[in-house]
C-alpha cells in the first residue's frame, strides 16, 4: 500500500511540475507577443477617441502640440489607484503650468469614474477603455483572467510621439518622476 501511495504522490508532483512549466511558457509567449505589438518610443500616438466620465468623446489627437500623460490604472477606488490619483491631483497645478495634458484611463464606466472623481476631487478627466483595446494597442499590459489594466504610464511628447513608457509604476512616486522626466526629456520649457 505504501508503494502505491508513493507512486500516486509522485504522479501528482510530475503533473504539477508539468503544469507550472506550461504556465511559464504561456506567460513568456504572452510577454513576447505583447512586446512585439506594443507602442514603441518614438512612434506617433495612433488616432484614439475615448469617452470620459461624462460620456463626452475625447479625441487625443486634439492635444498634439502639448505634452500628454496617459496613466493607466487597474480600478477606481482601490488603494494603489487612490494613492496614484491623489499624487496627480496634488501636483496637477504643476503639470498644468507646464502645459501638460493629463488623463487617467481604466476599464470602469462613467458612473464609477464620476464617483472616483467626486470622492477625490480630481481636476482631470478619467477616460473609459471598457474593452481594454486602447490599452492593448498602446502596449499596456493587463492582469490575466481579470483583464484589468496594469499600472503603466505613457508620456507623449508635444510632437505626438511616445517619449517614455513606464512599465513599472510606483503610485506614490509616479507624478514626481513624470515631472522630472518632462524636463529631462526637454518636453517642456
Amino acid at each position: 500500500m505504501k508503494k502505491s501511495n508513493t507512486l500516486k504522490s509522485a504522479g501528482w508532483v510530475r503533473t504539477l511540475v508539468g503544469l507550472s512549466q506550461l504556465l511559464l511558457v504561456v506567460a513568456l509567449v504572452g510577454a513576447l507577443i505583447g512586446s512585439l505589438t506594443g507602442f514603441k518610443v518614438g512612434e506617433s500616438l495612433p488616432s484614439l477617441k475615448l469617452k470620459n466620465q461624462n460620456g463626452v468623446e475625447v479625441d487625443l489627437a486634439q492635444f498634439k502640440g502639448k505634452p500628454m500623460i496617459l496613466y493607466f490604472y487597474p480600478k477606481d477606488d482601490t488603494s494603489g489607484c487612490t494613492v496614484e490619483a491623489i499624487q496627480f491631483r496634488d501636483k496637477y497645478d504643476q503639470f498644468k503650468k507646464l502645459g501638460v495634458v493629463l488623463f487617467g484611463i481604466s476599464r470602469q464606466g462613467e458612473k464609477s469614474h464620476q464617483d472616483f472623481i467626486k470622492k477625490l476631487n480630481l481636476p482631470f478627466d478619467l477616460l473609459i477603455d471598457e474593452s481594454g483595446s486602447v490599452g492593448e494597442a498602446l502596449g499596456v499590459s493587463s492582469f490575466p483572467v481579470v483583464g484589468i489594466h496594469k499600472r503603466q504610464t505613457l508620456l507623449i511628447g508635444p510632437d505626438g510621439k511616445l517619449a517614455k513608457f513606464y512599465e513599472s509604476v510606483d503610485p506614490e512616486k509616479t507624478a514626481d518622476e513624470l515631472l522630472r522626466d518632462l524636463s529631462a526629456l526637454k518636453l517642456v520649457k
